[in-house]
């Protein structure tokens, strides 16, 4: 047999594969087959956490990304996607610079399968390696690389004392002799925030390898697995990745995760913020209201945000054609961005997929904390039909039996037995429940904390006989049918007497 063919066989003795689950494996397959099966495995298990753990679809993934690595490889060999390209670039290793001394910045652009581009910039940390990125629909200009920044100052909370950057004509106009003269933007900004520049030489990784290994790093754990998503989706997730790779990842260089060695080794060596003209937050947007139906207006439409911000003040920023959504107090936090309609269209309700509220779900912790504290055989069985075909009152039947059950702090016998009646005659409302409760309040005491038999117990209540009322006072007296036919010629005769009369 010839040795290619035999590698492809299945080994009966090969252990189980983790992500060999239909709704993954459909999805790496999916991912791999748009965006090519060389793309980093990383991110391909970035997006599977953002797809399926962050929405809850699953509590957490069945393995680690050597673990996804492994399953890919294996998918390429049966032939479900084709094989990947290999291509590394080697880099020399470089010493660690002093905390809150410096940090390098650095642009990329990415082309997304429908053909449109997008652009970002890069800024880290060179000690901590805390990351920041900012995407855009155009290239950076001098202005909007300021303002990046400065943002970038207010989400680390100081100033550093370097800022390394390559030869970008938006920043340096010219370098003659070993003299670089930056733009007059950019010029006004390092003065202003009292910044040293140091400017890389192209084609210098020795130099400018930090900025050019964060910009790799978006390229190859962000954007690969999400070129299938338009411009606008992939822009708006970078704060969630940069949040989840600052807070969440194990950086390789230092072995740390970035926040963590910012806070004890960096934080308190920065410099204290300046005020600055390139605040694009505070400088260029207002704070208007977010209305109850979590709606803010613009020009005759209305844009929806997240629904926890319903009541709330947003910091509303007009920018390039499209209305960006910050939150007041993390004012670098975008929270939602749309864009801007012809003028022509007016009166319209422009939403997002995932801000509208959920339904209330409530009634479901109620449900648990009532099962946990006074859980008998019959309480689910009452509790669901409580709720009946809808929930949208749920919450409140169930906040209504909870206070009962709290206030009353019921015997478990009696509990039991009352909630059985009520299942067994389809009695699911509180109040039809505090009936049931009530008269058989009469039998508890008279049996000595017993209901006695539980057809008789049944049969009484249903009756609506208690034993303080006599079983007499509530019969039907019983006539037979000459007495009404009596009755009625009587009345007969007296409404003809009654005509003659007239």
């Amino acid at each position: 047999m010839r040795e290619d063919i035999a590698s492809s066989l299945s080994n009966p003795h090969e252990k189980g594969k983790a992500f060999d689950v239909p709704v993954l494996r459909a999805e790496i397959i999916r991912i791999l087959t748009l965006n090519g099966s060389s793309i980093s495995k990383s991110s391909v298990y970035d997006f599977l956490w953002e797809s399926f753990v962050e929405t809850q679809k699953m509590e957490k993934l069945p393995g680690n990304e050597q673990t996804l690595r492994n399953f890919c490889k294996h998918l390429i060999n049966i032939g479900a996607v084709k094989p990947p390209v290999k291509g590394k670039r080697i880099y020399n290793s470089q010493g660690r610079t002093m905390p809150g001394d410096s940090a390098q910045l650095d642009y990329g652009e990415w082309k997304l399968n429908d053909g449109s581009k997008l652009w970002f910039i890069c800024i880290e940390l060179s000690y901590s390696k805390f990351r920041f990125v900012k995407g855009q629909d155009h290239k950076f200009n001098g202005e909007e690389t300021c303002r990046a920044i400065y943002a970038f100052f207010l989400v680390i909370g100081g100033r550093i004392l370097v800022i390394a950057i390559d030869q970008e004509s938006c920043l340096v106009a010219s370098e003659l002799h070993g003299e670089v003269i930056t733009t007059k933007v950019f010029t006004d900004f390092i003065e202003e925030q009292n910044i040293t520049l140091f400017v890389c030489h192209k084609a210098d990784p020795e130099a400018k390898g930090l900025s050019e290994s964060c910009v790799k790093f978006v390229k190859t754990n962000y954007l690969p697995a999400r070129s299938h998503l338009s411009r606008q989706e992939v822009i708006a997730g970078l704060p969630a990745w940069c949040h989840r790779v600052n807070y969440a990842r194990i950086h390789t260089a230092t072995g740390m995760i970035p926040i963590n060695d910012f806070n004890v080794c960096e934080k308190q060596e920065l410099r204290p913020l300046l005020p600055s003209n390139y605040d694009a937050v505070w400088g260029l947007s207002d704070v208007v209201d977010v209305s109850k139906l979590h709606l803010i207006r613009y020009k005759a439409n209305d844009y929806e945000m997240p629904w926890p911000y319903a009541y709330k003040k947003i910091v509303r920023t007009i920018s390039n054609g499209r209305i960006l959504a910050f939150d007041e107090e993390q004012r670098t936090k975008m929270i939602a961005q749309y864009d801007l309609p012809d003028p022509s269209v007016k009166g319209q309700v422009f939403k997002t997929k995932g801000f509208a509220k959920p339904r209330n779900d409530e009634w479901k912790a109620l449900g648990m904390e009532i099962q946990r504290k006074y859980g008998c055989a019959s309480m689910e069985h009452f509790l669901n039909g409580l709720r009946k075909e809808t929930d949208r009152d749920a919450t409140s039947k169930y906040k209504a039996f909870l206070t009962f059950l709290e206030k009353e702090q019921p015997d478990l016998d009696r509990l039991e037995a009352a909630l059985k009646i009520c299942c067994k005659h389809y009695r699911y409302q509180v109040r039809q429940f505090l009936e049931v409760w009530e008269d058989s309040g009469s039998f508890w005491q008279k049996g000595g904390g017993t209901l006695g038999l539980d057809a008789d117990f049944s049969e009484s209540l249903m009756k609506g006989v208690s034993v303080d009322i006599p079983s007499g006072a509530l019969s039907v007296a019983s006539r037979n049918g000459t007495y009404y036919e009596n009755v009625f010629s009587a009345n007969v005769g007296k409404g003809g007497s009654g005509n003659e009369r007239k």
